[in-house]
């Protein structure tokens, strides 16, 4: 499947180094967070990853939610537990859990829909910035710390209407923020759809910290910076 070069099998489980996360989230997610940069010491894999590979391993389930726990480091042997009440975990060998999944109703293991959904969620996920963030932020009157930008991905869900697609389309349906302090909440729902059918809905929630006011030149600045490292990377894998 196309995910194998972005995991390594490590004895009943598996392991991600950074060049695998890191290549994941620029090239199938079209996502530039400096936290799946390599040279970054706080480097962590990228959610979206843990969420690709629960579906290739168990299929994707009428419904589905995704609570990320912790932030997975690189090269932390982990793996995806099934418990007695069909929920998933992916823990390490300690029991810390770094995604919880509920899931519920019947399994649909098609190949094929199963990688469609993951590249077109993967994908509209990875560029929520700043395609969805940098308006939203400049509605509600703030933005994240330019110096230090952290948008954590806390928790996500599916509800299937359709069993067996192909040529998936995510699309943004709304999206809300609610600030509290110097940290707000982000949820962004979606519509699933395939041959211009709707096949399902989801929802997206995020938690953006360090907020200060919002400032129309450094936000351009914030993205000018990630669009250049973007197309740096796009144009060197290219050459």
């Amino acid at each position: 499947m196309f995910l194998i070069p972005f995991y390594s099998r490590h004895q009943n489980g598996l392991i991600i180094k950074k060049e695998q996360g890191s290549k994941f989230a620029k090239e199938i997610c079209n996502d530039f967070n400096p936290l799946h940069d390599v040279e970054n010491k706080r480097f962590c894999v990228p959610g979206d990853l843990l969420f690709a590979l629960t579906l290739k391993e168990y299929g994707i389930s009428e419904k589905m939610g995704f609570s990320f726990c912790e932030m997975l480091p690189a090269e932390m042997p982990v793996r995806i537990k099934n418990d007695v009440d069909h929920n998933l975990e992916i823990v390490d060998r300690y029991g810390k859990k770094y995604l919880g999944v509920d899931v519920g109703g019947s399994v649909n293991n098609h190949v094929a829909s199963i990688k469609s959904l993951i590249l077109s969620y993967v994908r509209f996920s990875g560029e929520n910035f700043p395609n969805i963030l940098v308006p939203l932020m400049a509605n509600n009157g703030v933005m994240i710390n330019p110096s230090r930008p952290l948008v954590i991905y806390e928790s996500m869900s599916l509800k299937m209407k359709e069993n067996l697609f192909e040529k998936v389309s995510t699309e943004v349906d709304d999206v809300f923020l609610e600030i509290t302090g110097k940290r707000a909440k982000v949820a962004i729902s979606f519509t699933l759809s395939s041959e211009r059918q709707i096949i399902g809905a989801g929802a997206k929630n995020l938690v953006i910290a360090s907020l200060r006011p919002y400032d129309q030149g450094l936000c351009n600045i914030l993205v000018n910076e990630y669009l250049k490292k973007r197309d740096a990377y796009i144009l060197r894998e290219r050459s």
